[in-house]
């Protein structure tokens, strides 16, 4: 299964690309399995990834243990602060 992974803000420029390609094994992989997959794949990632929140194919993912289709286009969004 490939999926696509869409980088925002800092994590655009800890990997130096807005777009990351994760090939996994399985059929039926969750959230949590693209996780590790990316912390394996992309160690750079694996500090950030616990605080990132995840869209699949534009929707808010609000569990790990939501399942993925090959072809999903995923996107990680660091969380952002600002305001006064």
């Amino acid at each position: 299964m490939e999926i696509s992974v869409q980088l925002f803000a800092g994590l655009r420029e800890v990997m130096e690309s807005d777009l990351l390609t994760v090939e996994l094994d399985q059929d039926l992989v969750s959230v949590a399995s693209l996780r590790e997959a990316l912390e394996t794949q992309y160690p750079k990632l694996k500090p950030y990834l616990s605080g990132v929140a995840i869209a699949v194919n534009e929707e808010y993912i609000l569990s790990d243990e939501s399942e993925l289709s090959d072809g999903d286009s995923v996107a990680l969004v660091p969380p952002i602060a600002g305001g006064s």
